[in-house]
C-alpha cells in the first residue's frame, strides 16, 4: 500500500494525473518555463534537473524565535523545512502575494522529501488542492482526491493511521480558493478541526498550510487560527534582487533576453512601481512574453499589471469572448477549476467537441485529474475582468456588478483596463443604481485607478455631481454614495459631512444604512470590522484623497481591536495629510486609551 501511495503522490506532485480519455482529447500547456518545472523523484530515468533560476525565490522564514531570509538556492532552506518536519511545531503556513511562487514551493518541498522515500521510516508527502474540496468531511474529501489520482488502495482508516505514527506531511494548497459560495466558511472550520485532531507535538506529522497573504489578511478565522498556535510561517517574496530578475529574464528568452534586460533596467528606474510588480514570478513571465517594441514604448502607455496582462494576451489568444465568458462564469460561481459539464455547455452556447477544441486552442487552460483550469488563477480574475468591462460597454454593467462583491485582482483589473469612454458609463451607473452591492463595486473599482490622466477625469465627473448636492440638509443614499466616492478623489468636505452626518446618527444606524456589503459580509468572513480595515489597508496612498478619514473614525467608534498597528501606522507617517493622522489618533485613543504618540512627530 506505501508503495502504491507513494507512486501516485509523486504523479500528483507533478501534475501528471490527467485521466487517460483526457490525455487523448487534450494536451496540457507544456510549463515549458524552467522555474516551474518539479523533479519527478522516484523516476530516474526522466528525472529533471532543478534549473538554477527555480532556486532565486526569496523567503522570509519565521517562527516564534526568529525571522530570517532565505533563498532556495541556499541548502538551508530544505534542512530547515526537514527540522521542521522532525520538531514539536507540526504546522507551517506558506503565504505571499498571488503569484510568487507558493504552489511551485510546496511541490519542491514534496519532491525533495518524496526523494528520501528509500530511508527508513521516511516521511510521505501527500499534496491536495483546497479549492476541490467540497464538503466539511475532510478525510473523506482527502482520500477522494487521492482515488480521482488513481491511488485506491488507501482507505480512511489506513490515511489516519499513517498520519498518526508520523509517516505523513500533507500539504493543503489554494486554501484562499476555498469555494466560499458553497459553504467554504464552513469547509475552512472543518478543516482547522481536522489539523486540530490529527497534527499535535505528540505526533510525527506535519501539515502545510498554503494562502495568499491577500486571504490571509481578511480571515479573522485564519488569523486567529495561527495565533493561537505555535506555528511557523514562511513567506514569499519572490524576485527580490535584480540579477534574479536578470537570470529569469535571459532563460526565458534566449533570442533577445539580453536586451529585453537592459530594457527593463531602464524601466526600473523609470517607474518606482514596476519593480514591485516583477518581483512575482507569474507576472515576470507575461512581462517577458512582451516584443521588445512594446517595451520601448511602456512607459507611455502605462506599466500597471492589467496592461502587462492584456498586452501578454494579445498575442496568444484566439478567442477573446469565449475566455471571458468562460472565466466570467468561473468567477460569479466561485471556482477556479471546471470539466465540460451540461451547465457550462449551456451557459457557452457550445457542445462538448467544440468546447475542448476551444481550450486546446486557446494556449492557457490546463488540464489535471480531470479538470480543466486556467493557467494560474489571476488569468481567470483578469478575463473575467474584461467580461465586466465588456457588460459595462453594452450598457449590462448594473447587472453583472449586482452578481457578486468584486475582490481581490478583479476590481484592480477592471480599474486598469478602464479608459475615458467606459469609465463614463460606469459613473453614470452611479446615478439610477439602489443596489447596495453595486454601489460597493463601483467604489472598489475606482479606488483602484492609478492612470492619473483617468483620475483627473474622473475627479471633474465626481465634481460636478458633487456640486449639485446640497449636503446642508439630511442626506439620502446617493448623495452619501457621491461623498464617499468624492473621498476616493480628494474631495475633503464630502467626507467630513459623512463623519459628522455619522455622529448625528450613531455608528450603528449609519453602517447599516451605507456601508454594508451583499449577505453580511460573507466575503469578509462575515466581520464588517474586517472589510473596514481591509478598506484601509487597500487605499494606501495619498492618492486617495479622505476616504480613510471615514473608515479610521469608524474603526475606533467600533473598537477595532485589528486596526491597532495600521492606525499607528498612519499617525506616524509623517508625509501623510496631517487631519487624517488626526482622525487615526482619535480613533486610537477609543481603542487604548491615552497615547503617547505625537501626530505632529516627524
Amino acid at each position: 500500500m506505501i508503495g502504491e501511495l507513494l507512486s501516485y503522490i509523486v504523479s500528483g506532485i507533478i501534475g501528471s494525473g490527467v485521466a487517460a480519455t483526457l490525455e487523448a482529447t487534450f494536451q496540457p500547456v507544456s510549463k515549458s518555463i524552467k522555474f516551474l518545472k518539479v523533479i519527478r523523484p522516484l523516476n530516474r530515468a526522466t528525472q529533471l534537473d532543478r534549473p538554477a533560476d527555480f532556486a532565486d525565490f526569496g523567503c522570509h522564514w519565521k517562527n516564534t524565535d526568529r525571522e530570517e531570509i532565505e533563498y532556495l538556492e541556499s541548502s538551508s532552506l530544505y534542512s530547515k523545512f526537514k527540522d521542521f518536519t522532525r520538531s514539536d511545531q507540526k504546522i507551517l503556513v506558506v503565504t505571499g502575494r498571488y503569484g510568487t511562487g507558493k504552489t511551485y514551493l510546496c511541490k519542491y518541498l514534496a519532491g525533495r522529501l518524496a526523494e528520501e522515500s528509500h530511508y527508513p521510516r521516511a516521511k510521505i508527502p501527500i499534496y491536495f488542492d483546497a479549492s476541490k474540496i467540497h464538503s466539511d468531511n475532510i478525510p473523506s474529501e482527502l482520500i477522494s482526491q487521492l482515488n480521482n489520482r488513481g491511488c485506491t488502495s488507501l482507505s480512511l482508516s489506513e490515511l489516519g493511521h499513517l498520519i498518526k505514527v508520523g509517516r505523513v506531511v500533507i500539504f493543503l494548497d489554494g486554501l484562499d480558493q476555498l469555494p466560499y459560495l458553497m459553504g467554504g466558511t464552513g469547509i475552512l472550520e472543518s478543516i482547522f478541526d481536522f489539523i486540530c485532531s490529527n497534527f499535535s507535538a505528540n505526533g510525527g506529522s506535519s501539515v502545510i498550510l498554503v494562502v495568499r497573504e491577500e486571504f490571509y489578511q481578511v480571515s479573522p478565522e485564519f488569523q486567529q487560527f495561527v495565533l493561537d498556535r505555535d506555528v511557523t510561517t514562511l513567506h514569499l517574496r519572490g524576485f527580490v534582487q535584480d540579477n534574479h530578475l536578470k537570470k529569469f529574464i535571459l532563460l526565458t528568452d534566449k533570442e533577445q533576453g539580453l536586451d529585453k534586460w537592459t530594457r527593463t533596467k531602464e524601466l526600473l528606474s523609470e517607474d518606482p512601481n514596476l519593480r514591485d510588480l516583477l518581483q512575482v514570478p507569474v507576472i515576470l513571465k507575461r512581462f517577458v512574453a512582451l516584443d521588445l517594441h512594446i517595451l520601448r514604448r511602456m512607459v507611455s502607455t502605462g506599466i500597471t499589471l492589467a496592461n502587462i496582462y492584456r498586452l501578454s494576451f494579445e498575442k496568444t489568444r484566439t478567442d477573446g469572448r469565449f475566455l471571458r465568458d468562460l472565466a466570467y462564469w468561473l468567477f460569479r460561481n466561485d471556482r477556479y477549476y471546471f470539466s465540460m459539464n451540461h451547465e457550462l455547455l449551456q451557459h457557452l452556447a457550445i457542445d462538448k467537441d467544440s468546447c475542448r477544441s476551444k481550450l486546446r486552442a486557446q494556449g492557457l487552460i490546463i488540464a489535471q485529474s480531470g479538470y480543466f483550469q486556467f493557467e494560474h488563477q489571476s488569468f481567470r480574475d483578469y478575463f473575467a475582468a474584461e467580461r465586466i468591462l465588456q457588460a459595462i460597454d453594452e450598457n449590462q454593467g448594473e447587472a453583472f456588478l449586482s452578481d457578486r462583491v468584486i475582490h481581490y485582482l478583479v476590481s484592480e483589473f477592471v480599474a486598469g483596463l478602464l479608459d475615458n469612454e467606459l469609465f463614463v458609463k460606469l459613473v453614470s451607473i452611479i446615478d439610477s443604481t439602489t443596489n447596495d452591492l453595486v454601489k460597493n463595486n463601483i467604489i472598489d473599482i475606482v479606488s483602484e485607478v492609478e492612470d492619473e490622466a483617468l483620475r483627473s477625469q474622473a475627479a471633474s465627473l465626481i465634481s460636478e455631481r458633487i456640486k449639485s448636492l446640497n449636503f446642508d440638509s439630511d442626506l439620502n443614499e446617493y448623495q452619501i454614495f457621491l461623498a464617499a466616492i468624492g473621498g476616493i478623489f480628494g474631495f475633503r468636505e464630502p467626507v467630513e459631512t459623512l463623519v459628522d452626518y455619522a455622529k448625528s446618527i450613531g455608528i450603528g444606524k449609519f453602517t447599516e444604512l451605507f456601508f454594508i456589503t451583499k449577505n453580511g459580509y460573507e466575503y469578509y468572513s462575515n466581520s464588517q470590522d474586517c472589510w473596514l480595515l481591509e478598506w484601509l489597508k487597500a487605499l494606501p496612498s495619498k492618492k486617495y484623497g479622505y476616504t480613510r478619514l471615514v473608515l479610521c473614525y469608524m474603526l475606533g467608534e467600533m473598537k477595532a481591536e485589528k486596526s491597532i498597528p495600521h492606525l499607528k501606522r498612519i499617525i506616524l507617517d509623517s508625509t501623510e495629510d496631517i487631519l487624517l493622522r488626526q482622525y487615526a489618533h482619535e480613533a486610537l485613543k477609543k481603542l487604548v486609551g491615552e497615547t503617547n504618540l505625537d501626530v505632529s512627530s516627524k
